[in-house]
């Protein structure tokens, strides 16, 4: 649930500039706006409303998330609603589901880094298998989320599937211990091995019930009872096997996931902030002219050189490293547009000509046209820089999300 109104921050920002450029310009003429026929006291009053506006609807973007729970209960090949359930749920208390199995309530956003909810099912029978310890994050760009909670009856559960949760927990929790992995991935990994033990199960199922059928007819089933027994026995080594290696198959790619997204992110910090330092420099070329100090100018720009070179080298090992271990080719194309926007539209358009041709103009003696130059080009370098920072936070999220 969305409540007030949605305006971007670049609204805001270019309403912010509007209203000083206004504000330092009264006396003059305002042909494009109506506020010129006004007096400077009106012309006040209505653009400190209208930046006010602005800023109480940008305080209002998100204020709540309908969430929708359903609780669903396993049993062998079966999966049904639990009915009637008495849960506890975080920031709720105690709560029942409905026939249906459901139960809807608002959850109110804070300025939670990583906010979540958590759930405990109130029954000692039951044992809660997905989400991971009954806890999932909450999206706080949706207006709904629409969430499933699996749990079973371990009083009905057969010893082969308690064996294999039992060695499920203990495999997460190593991987907690050895701390490599963030949560979201744990908590993936657990609910992938997982679903794997649940279809295996719910296919041992099947072949016991037949096995019962048989033994209820019969002595000369005893053969075919025989076969099935073995296939269940040869299901239970490929279940073992299979787990054991979709763990260390998850685990290596979460593993590979988390070292290329150091290797990206530390690579953007290190851009941006040496293009941050260097653009700096554009306000005080004819100071340093006029001392003959460059030091701090050089040092900069030979700390934005390797930069740039680390990101040039690496950056199609990093796109391919997105395309296959997060398996996902839109955010590998997304990261590859925000390459190029780095590598051409900023530094071979602007950063390098720019540098080197003031570069010039001080070699040839001439501070007033480098110092122009460098104030002309100081304001596109500065907005497009914003707009790289922007789409590289934007693509780091995702990557640490998904």
């Amino acid at each position: 649930m969305k409540h007030g109104c949605l305006i971007s921050k670049s609204l805001i920002t270019q309403l912010i500039q509007t209203i000083f450029y206004n504000f330092r310009s009264f006396d003059k003429p305002l042909p494009s706006y109506p506020l010129n026929q006004c007096n400077m006291w009106t012309k006040i009053q209505l653009l400190c409303c209208c930046l006010f506006c602005a800023l109480s609807m940008e305080a209002q973007v998100l204020d709540f998330i309908d969430i929708h729970l359903t609780i669903l209960e396993k049993n062998g090949s079966e999966t049904k609603v639990m009915s009637n359930a008495e849960l506890m749920i975080s920031d709720q208390g105690k709560v029942q589901t409905d026939m249906n199995g459901s139960f809807q309530y608002t959850y109110p956003v804070r300025n939670a880094v990583e906010p979540e909810i958590s759930i405990q099912l109130l029954s000692e029978k039951h044992k809660m298998l997905k989400p991971l310890d009954g806890a999932i994050l909450i999206d706080p760009t949706r207006e709904k989320m629409f969430i499933e909670f699996v749990v079973v009856n371990m009083d009905n559960a057969s010893e082969s599937f308690k064996r294999k949760i039992s060695t499920l927990e203990k495999q997460v929790n190593a991987l907690r211990q050895k701390n490599e992995l963030t949560r979201k991935q744990v908590s993936n990994l657990n609910t992938t091995l997982l679903d794997t033990i649940l279809y295996y199960e719910a296919v041992r199922s099947s072949m016991e019930y037949r096995i019962d059928d048989l033994e209820a007819l019969t002595d000369d089933q005893q053969q075919t009872i025989m076969t099935q027994r073995q296939r269940i026995d040869s299901l239970e080594e490929q279940v073992t096997r299979l787990s054991a290696d979709l763990s260390q198959a998850l685990e290596e790619r979460y593993l590979r996931q988390n070292e290329y997204f150091k290797a990206i992110s530390t690579n953007f910090a290190q851009y941006i902030r040496s293009v941050n330092d260097v653009t700096e420099h554009l306000g005080f070329i004819k100071t340093y002219s006029s001392s003959g100090d460059f030091r701090s100018l050089d040092r900069d720009l030979r700390l934005y050189e390797e930069a740039f070179v680390a990101i040039s080298d690496q950056h199609q090992d990093h796109i391919s490293g997105v395309s296959r271990y997060w398996n996902n080719p839109k955010t590998a194309k997304e990261l590859e547009a925000i390459y190029e926007l780095l590598l051409k539209g900023i530094h071979l358009n602007q950063v390098r000509p720019t540098f080197n041709e003031i570069i010039d103009h001080i070699q040839k003696q001439k501070p007033g046209k480098a110092q122009k130059l460098a104030t002309k080009s100081r304001q596109d370098i500065v907005l497009n820089i914003r707009d790289l920072e922007m789409q590289i936070n934007q693509i780091l999220i995702k990557l640490r999300n998904t």
